[in-house]
Order: structure tokens, then sequence, then C-alpha cells
């Protein structure tokens, strides 16, 4: 067989195609692989180019083939598109990524480490409760509208909300049942509310809180190395200087 200089592997959670080109630019490997078979092959293949579709796993992947000696590019997906053909499958996708990624002009994402994808996890996972929470004011808004209640936009309204649950509560001005339901809200916000936040630590920057309420908004961290502890519970977190 000629030596393979180029190969697209289109990566999936568990089949995994690969499209193998040599110098020439001649197909020369076509196969579908297993995640569990994955690492074995490349670890028998001399050292070649690999390309990825830049993705949420393809960073794993491109980190694994780069120990085995790999020069993995990941490349993003609307780039990619140009080089696909009209049917779409995985061989298709691989062949694709294969010609892609022998362009020498081609655009490519930087490789993250595990590190720097940790620290965006942290960012990602503080989105999810802020979400939350604007969905449990925003319903309790809408039902307190319901029976001719308004109450302002804006979260710093929430103890205007729980004052109006408790009064309604002790009142009994509501039926049972939406009492019952507006209790279940407020629970729910409050839960959301104990949750701890989280320290950041950088070599460079030194340690840092993240601010309670802020969706993941504070110094940049690109690719440096980073550690994540839990932290003490605050009544209020220190807003960062720029």
């Amino acid at each position: 067989m000629d030596k393979i200089t180029t190969i697209g592997l289109d990566i999936a959670k568990n089949s995994f195609a690969v499209h193998g080109f040599d110098a020439e630019g001649r197909t020369v490997l076509k196969k579908e692989l297993k995640q569990a078979q994955v690492v074995a092959f490349f670890a028998k293949l001399e050292a070649c180019r690999v390309g990825l579709e830049a993705c949420a796993s393809a960073h794993h992947w491109a980190r694994q083939l780069k120990r085995l000696g790999h020069d993995a590019r990941l490349i993003p997906a609307g780039r990619v598109k140009a080089f696909a053909p009209r049917r779409k499958n995985d061989a298709a996708d691989a062949w694709a990524i294969a010609g892609a990624v022998r362009e020498p002009e081609m655009r490519l994402v930087a490789v993250k480490t595990v590190e720097s994808q940790a620290a965006l996890k942290l960012f990602k996972s503080r989105d999810l409760p802020i979400g939350q929470r604007t969905r449990l004011l925003n319903a309790l808004r809408g039902h307190f509208g319901e029976i001719g209640m308004v109450v302002p936009k804006g979260a710093h309204q929430v103890r205007t909300l729980v004052d109006k649950v408790m009064i309604a509560e002790k009142a009994q001005v509501l039926p049972e049942a939406t009492r019952a339901a507006l209790r279940a809200l407020v629970a729910a916000r409050f839960a959301l509310g104990a949750a701890r936040p989280v320290q950041f630590f950088s070599p460079n920057k030194g340690r840092r809180r993240m601010p309670s309420h802020v969706p993941g908004i504070a110094h940049p961290i690109h690719s440096q190395p980073c550690r994540l502890v839990e932290a003490a519970p605050l009544k209020k977190a220190p807003m960062l200087q720029p």
C-alpha cells in the first residue's frame, strides 16, 4: 500500500470513518472504526497529517493523535462543507475532511488543552442556572399577572415577588392550587441561589473569584493552565477589576 500522508477522520459517538490520501492525492485508505479501535489503529500508522472537523469531542481526539506523533488539525465545519459531496454520510464526510486538510491556506482551529476546556466548562455551566433563574422569575411574574398583580421586570425584583407570595400565603386570598404553584417556584428560585461560587486559579493572574451574578463574564482565560476548586459561600461576590 502506498504511504499515507493525509487522513480525514469523521468522528461520531460510536462509529468513526477514515479516509486516507497518498502524496499524489490518490485514495489509499477507506475504513470504518469503532471508538475503542481508534487509538490502536493510529498507533500502528506512520506519522501523518490527520484532519478532523471541529466539534465538541474533536479537541480530545486531536490531543490523542498528537500524543501518537500525528499532525492533528481541526477544521471549521463551514470550511469542510465546501468540499463535501451532495450525498451526506460518514464516509463522504471523511473524504471531504481529508481533502480540506490538504489545502495549504486552510483556516484551522487551535486544539484546546484539557485545562482550557475545563475553564470553558465553568463559564458554560454558569449559564444554565442563570437561564433557569430567568425562567422562574418570568413564571412568577406571569402567574401574578394572571390575577392582576403587576411586578416590574428585573432580577432585582425577586424580593418584591417573594413578598407578594408570602402575603398571599398568609392572607390565603388565593386558591390553594395557585399558592402551591407559587411556593414551588419560590423554593426552586432559592435552591438556585444556594449554589456555591467557584474560584478560578491562574498562575499568571493569581486567585480570583468569579462573580456569582455574572454568567461567565470575567477575565479571558485563553489557554493558560488553571485549577478549579470549590469556594466557601459568600454573601456578595466582589467584582473583578479590569
